[in-house]
């Protein structure tokens, strides 16, 4: 599969984590998730955070709120861990 061409090595990207009380909860997320990033500059990744079930979204650049919203509303069952800005 081809690279997004929107995607610039140079610009800083950014995280946001979601912690679910149940793994389907974090599934469930988790695909939501991945349709929103597909078109989009950011990987989704379901892990394990401090042992609970996690959905992890990475992106370049500075995203915009309605991309953000988006996300928050797919991940809507989780609690937001925060987000943070990723240096160079």
């Amino acid at each position: 599969m081809p690279r997004s061409t929107k995607q610039n090595p140079d610009q800083p990207g950014w995280r946001v984590e979601y912690q679910y009380s149940s793994p389907s909860a974090a599934a469930t997320s988790y695909a939501k998730s991945r349709e929103i990033a597909f078109a989009r500059d950011a990987r989704v990744y379901r892990t394990r955070l401090k042992g609970a079930p996690a959905v992890i979204i990475v992106g370049h650049g500075n995203p915009s709120r309605s991309l953000l919203t988006r996300f928050a509303k797919a991940n809507a069952g989780g609690r937001c861990l925060g987000m943070v800005k990723l240096a160079l």
